[in-house]
């Protein structure tokens, strides 16, 4: 990570850079203090002081500054001293500020986009670094507006492909968390197969299942919530169906059954699918 840092400092030479060089000194200070042990830093701080020399490259559009930001958020997300489990604060976990850090993705170059897209892939499906709530849709939002301000197929194709798997991933999670329960239900005790109204009885599963109704709700927001919401130019529609059918995909009946919020939510879905078809495919919201 030094030798990135270091990189990026000595080919930040124009004062419209300044911030990039500043940052990198004080990120690589923080990096040698903890190193000789003047003074402990938690991962998540030697996190942050490495992210945002990174981030100020990005966002620089420089594209020597933006292949050193690259090689650098590489070198971060498997680095063992920015490894750390069990953030009580979301805004300190490792996902979190790598989304803060790529978040000029949509209005980089292509070549930068598509490494971009691979590194949210891997985070996305890591099984110690995952992303809840509010940033699953912060992150599905990069990959669908960097789609539509993308120029080459290529990164459009990269953006679709992170964004399914990221939604795919966090569908088998809850799937494998239940699977999981039931299997441990049915080994401890002697009683009939698990009912379905007891799938999410566990924290782990409730909060997946809050995932995945928050994303479905917000895609069917997107898309009707009528002309006041731009949703790109309508590009992003046909991206924000195939999320759609990619996670109901992905999911067993008995689950979209057991958790009521997800069926009314595949209900209002089904109702605006109807709607289309009856109004010559302009999508309308649920009554």
């Amino acid at each position: 990570m030094e030798e990135v840092l270091s990189n990026l400092a000595h080919d930040a030479t124009s004062n419209k850079v300044k911030t990039v060089r500043d940052a990198c000194i004080s990120a690589t200070d923080g990096l040698f203090i903890s190193r000789n042990g003047t003074r402990k830093f938690h991962p998540h701080e030697l996190r942050e002081k490495c992210f945002l020399p990174l981030k100020l490259a990005l966002e620089s559009r420089s594209s020597k500054l933006s292949l050193h930001a690259i090689n650098g958020l590489q070198k971060l997300i498997s680095d063992d001293r920015f490894r750390s489990e069990n953030e009580e604060d979301p805004e300190s976990q490792l996902p979190v500020q790598f989304l803060s850090a790529v978040a000029s993705t949509p209005s980089l170059a292509d070549e930068v986009q598509v490494e971009v897209m691979k590194l949210l892939l891997i985070i996305t499906c890591s099984a110690s670094c995952e992303v809840h709530g509010e940033y699953l849709i912060k992150l599905a939002e990069i990959c669908i507006e960097t789609y539509t301000r993308a120029h080459q197929m290529a990164t459009k194709t990269a953006c679709r492909a992170t964004l399914t798997q990221m939604l795919s991933s966090v569908c088998h999670r809850l799937q494998d968390s239940l699977a999981s329960h039931v299997t441990s239900k049915n080994s401890s005790s002697d009683s009939k197969m698990v009912k379905h109204t007891n799938l999410l009885s566990t924290d782990y599963a409730k909060l997946l299942s809050q995932d995945v109704v928050l994303l479905l709700k917000h895609f069917c927001f997107r898309l009707t919530a009528g002309p006041g919401v731009p949703v790109q130019g309508g590009q992003a529609i046909p991206l924000y169906l195939e999320a759609i059918l990619v996670m109901l995909s992905s999911l067993s009946t008995a689950l979209q059954q057991a958790s009521g919020r997800l069926s009314n939510v595949v209900d209002c879905l089904q109702c605006s699918a109807t709607a289309a078809g009856r109004s010559g495919g302009d999508l309308v919201p649920c009554a």
